[in-house]
């Protein structure tokens, strides 16, 4: 009789445990280019590896392995750019280090190392400093007040693609929140949010005035394409001083195998 087995490198192909990043704290260089990485296990490519200490790779500098060094794969940092966190193997030691790259499935792997898994990503804005963001499981939130502006106007807008502050690449969850303006007599105003892959997906926002100025704050989720971008339409009567607006609070990012 066979002996049942409950290891999970046994039953998983592919997982993440643990292994979720932040943003190094300290000095500015740390934090505008500094990521961390907390202590957990991988699974991909058929190897395993561990970390059980809290590591720290920074996004201006090539890869170097060990704690605190460069993380790039090839090339120079730039602004409002999306870098791809992957676990990778030393083949030699079973070493686990940290690489970051534009690419979500093809990063240039370092000479004698094997890709295990893509544990998320982070992005740079215009300054070309990482966006200050909070990782919990699979969900990724910018630690700015009321997240980053992606669109904001007084008129309306026929639906059309829009770029939004979401990974670059991947297929994800945006999160966003729709704050919408209008005034008058029974005027109201839409918010339609488009899947950005499934033209007829759609959330929806609506806010209503009875008379006088009103103000409405509301929720929004659908998925991106993976050249960053949603579907975005603004019908009836926005506000024509105050903007209806679209903000990004962050992405959920299926794709991650997280078991924990």
């Amino acid at each position: 009789m066979t002996k049942a087995r409950d290891n999970a490198d046994d039953i998983l192909i592919n997982f993440v445990q643990g292994l979720t990043l932040g943003n190094w704290s300290g000095t500015a260089d740390r934090v505008n280019f500094g990521v961390t990485v907390s202590p957990g296990r991988c699974r991909g490519n058929g190897v395993t590896a561990s970390q059980t200490a809290t590591w720290a790779k920074m996004l201006n500098a090539t890869w170097v392995q060990g704690f605190g060094y460069g993380g790039l794969d090839t090339g120079t940092i730039q602004p409002n750019t999306t870098y791809h966190c992957h676990a990778i193997r030393q083949d030699s030691t079973g070493d686990l280090d940290f690489l970051f790259s534009t690419s979500a499935t093809s990063p240039v792997i370092p000479s004698g190392w094997t890709r295990v898994q893509r544990l998320g990503a982070v992005l740079t804005g215009g300054s070309g400093n990482i966006w200050p963001f909070v990782q919990s499981g699979n969900t990724f939130l910018f630690d700015v007040a009321d997240g980053v502006t992606a669109y904001s106007s007084t008129t309306t807008r026929a639906k059309a693609p829009l770029f939004v502050v979401a990974p670059n690449g991947v297929r994800v969850q945006g999160l966003f929140q729709a704050v919408l303006n209008t005034a008058g007599s029974n005027a109201y105003v839409h918010m339609y949010a488009y899947d950005g892959l499934y033209a007829n997906v759609r959330d929806t926002a609506a806010l209503r005035s009875s008379g006088g100025e009103v103000t409405g704050v509301m929720p929004l989720t659908v998925f991106t394409n993976t050249s960053q971008q949603i579907q975005l339409e603004v019908t009836n009567n926005p506000h024509l001083s105050n903007p209806c607006s679209l903000r990004c609070l962050g992405w959920i990012d299926y794709q991650i195998p997280r078991i924990g």
